[in-house]
């Protein structure tokens, strides 16, 4: 059987060489080093010499969760669009070859209980992503994939390494429609963002494969489009957009209130699911103080507690049953 790889080419300013393979090495424990089976990898410029490395990287340590990188390099040039004289930019093209279980795919496409299956174990892979000093930064229906058997999360080049200076903490990073509330308020990114992005893309993708009774569809068509999840989002101030996200949470937030009715219909357990992810109230894990004219942001970190509330979250789903189950907030 073969595997398709897939071989990802990126920018990197601001006189970092590295970006996501920073992220992937951190998290796999080790650095990529040369392996006899690696590919035979050349400096994309041969007048300046750019680190090369590569590995099978099938390491001990490496969480499953991960993609397997086999080989990553870098080249340097200049960004004359960017650069003056007096003051040259300079960007490298990073470049990794990695693999996917041959199986996966998007989580739209799963079923009921596999995708609840998977969300639960995308959780499982945050929390020993930040224990192992990583965040993800970017989490969205696009970077999660499925094989039947465990998640893949990709795209680590929005990545944080704690206590590292390989990217800023005010660079703004994530996707705008799974964005935190208070990234989008301005807030710099810290671990509880990327709890909020997951459950987001959660109800993000809940929304989009649900199918209504026909007698039921006009109204769900236009409960999903205040969530405003298309491109048209763009066109949303930041702050107006903020707003609307934070009402979707709360213990009978006002923008899911339809949606939950609707769904408990044909999906009981996915009704309650939302439910219970909007009671969590994740934006308040991150306390918002307005001083001096500006919004001060403190705290973020996940505790043990609210781990253990995310879990539970799957496992009264999974226990839920396939009966009507318990009455929907009016």
């Amino acid at each position: 059987m073969y595997t398709p790889a897939v071989l990802k080419l990126q920018h990197v300013m601001d006189g970092r060489e590295w970006r996501e393979t920073t992220v992937l090495e951190h998290l796999c424990g080790q650095p990529l080093s040369p392996a006899t089976d690696a590919l035979p990898l050349r400096p994309l410029t041969p007048d300046r010499p750019s680190r090369t490395t590569a590995s099978s990287y099938f390491l001990s340590g490496s969480p499953s969760y991960a993609p397997k990188v086999h080989a990553a390099f870098a080249g340097e040039h200049l960004t004359h669009e960017l650069s003056s004289m007096d003051h040259p930019r300079r960007r490298h093209l990073e470049i990794l070859l990695t693999t996917t279980p041959p199986a996966s795919s998007p989580l739209e496409t799963a079923d009921s209980t596999d995708f609840v299956a998977a969300m639960a174990d995308a959780v499982e892979a945050l929390a020993n992503a930040h224990a192992r000093g990583v965040t993800h930064g970017d989490l969205s229906s696009t970077n999660l994939l499925y094989d039947g058997n465990q998640i893949v999360v990709l795209d680590w080049e929005c990545g944080r390494v704690k206590e590292s200076t390989h990217s800023s903490n005010n660079e703004r990073t994530g996707t705008r429609d799974t964005m935190a509330v208070n990234q989008l308020m301005g807030a710099p990114h810290v671990p509880a963002h990327d709890v909020e992005s997951l459950l987001v893309t959660i109800i993000k993708i809940v929304t989009q494969r649900f199918t209504p009774s026909p007698e039921d569809l006009e109204a769900w068509d236009v409960a999903v489009a205040a969530l405003k999840w298309e491109w048209l989002a763009l066109t949303v101030e930041d702050t107006t957009l903020a707003a609307l996200r934070k009402s979707m949470w709360g213990a009978n937030p006002l923008l899911l209130r339809t949606i939950t009715q609707l769904l408990h219909k044909s999906e009981p357990a996915l009704a309650k699911l939302l439910q219970d992810i909007a009671r969590l109230n994740v934006p308040a894990w991150t306390t918002v103080t307005f001083e001096e004219g500006e919004y001060v942001f403190a705290g973020g970190a996940v505790t043990k507690r609210q781990w253990d509330d995310l879990r539970a979250l799957f496992w009264n789903v999974k226990t839920f049953g396939s009966g009507p189950g318990a009455p929907v907030s009016e």
